[in-house]
């Protein structure tokens, strides 16, 4: 089994909790924490890691994943909201904009925003 690197970003003790049971796992190699999204990206430059998690409530999660997505690309964030107890899997990537990608994209999505195409 291939060990994933993982940073994670947050104040709470909640995010001290899950950077602690990340860390007691075998899959996972937390390779640092950071409290804010601007030490996140020297953190994200330093260490290189796999997938950033992310805790934090629903109001601030644009605020927090929409730099770090538009400054890697690659990354995957799991944003862990903790006032509704739930976590959102957040991914992005290029594509060509032409018409029919559009039009392929708009078709790979469900009503719902899910995504039904297969990953790349």
């Amino acid at each position: 089994m291939c060990k994933r690197n993982v940073l994670v970003v947050g104040t709470s003790f909640f995010a001290d909790g899950i950077a602690q049971a990340l860390a007691a796992s075998e899959a996972v190699t937390v390779v640092g924490t950071a409290p804010t999204v601007i030490e996140a990206q020297a953190s994200l430059e330093a260490e290189s890691p796999d997938i950033v998690v992310v805790t934090g409530t629903t109001r601030e999660s644009d605020a927090i994943c929409i730099p770090l997505l538009s400054s890697h690309s690659d990354l995957a964030i799991i944003y862990v909201d903790v006032s509704t107890r739930t976590m959102q899997v957040i991914t992005s990537r290029y594509v060509p904009a032409r018409t029919a990608d559009l039009m392929e994209t708009i078709a790979g999505l469900s009503r719902n925003g899910q995504r039904r195409l297969p990953p790349v």
